[in-house]
């Protein structure tokens, strides 16, 4: 029984995008029905002034989901992941400095909400699931990289065949 490396990938990217995607929308989804409560939890990281919290709150949502959607759904496949990676690099930094500076973070405004994600956020774990995360983008990555040269490699070019074939039409 062979398998195809091919198909492997492309079964691996689906996956890797169906749950950083997903992720992404359903963590949006939370924040975006309670934006006062994300505010809250923006704010508890101390990082950034009043007015700059409360926009982040209301924006940073938004991203998530249409960037998480996109993912998904493979429209702009390439930049919805660049967007996600550098969400995640930033908010594993800012969950680094909340612990680094003794911050007690009760919420990181991570799940939206959703006592389910809590458990993989709200401790030091969540460090842990943003560069798990970060590396299901490289799968991603790898395998849209895979299959675009399989693709080339699939077009020959007309005049590769040689002179006979040339010569038959």
């Amino acid at each position: 029984m062979s398998t195809n490396p091919s198909r492997k990938w492309t079964y691996s990217a689906l996956l890797a995008r169906l749950i950083v995607g997903g992720l992404f929308v359903v963590s949006a989804t939370g924040k975006i029905m309670d934006p006062g409560a994300f505010a809250d939890e923006v704010r508890d990281y101390q990082m950034l002034p009043l007015a700059a919290t409360n926009t982040v709150a209301y924006i940073l949502p938004w991203i998530e989901a249409l960037a998480g959607l996109l993912l998904v759904l493979t429209l702009w496949r390439k930049e919805a992941r660049l967007i996600i990676a550098v969400l995640l690099v930033v908010f594993t930094l800012a969950k680094a400095w909340t612990y680094a500076h003794g911050i007690d973070i009760q919420g990181c405004g991570c799940s939206g909400g959703l006592k389910v994600l809590d458990a993989i956020y709200d401790t030091p774990q969540g460090i842990v699931t943003n560069v798990v995360l970060l590396a299901l983008l490289g799968v991603d990555h790898h395998a849209q990289r895979f299959a675009r040269k399989r693709r080339r490699a699939a077009m020959v070019p007309a005049d590769a065949a040689g002179p006979e074939a040339a010569e038959s039409t």
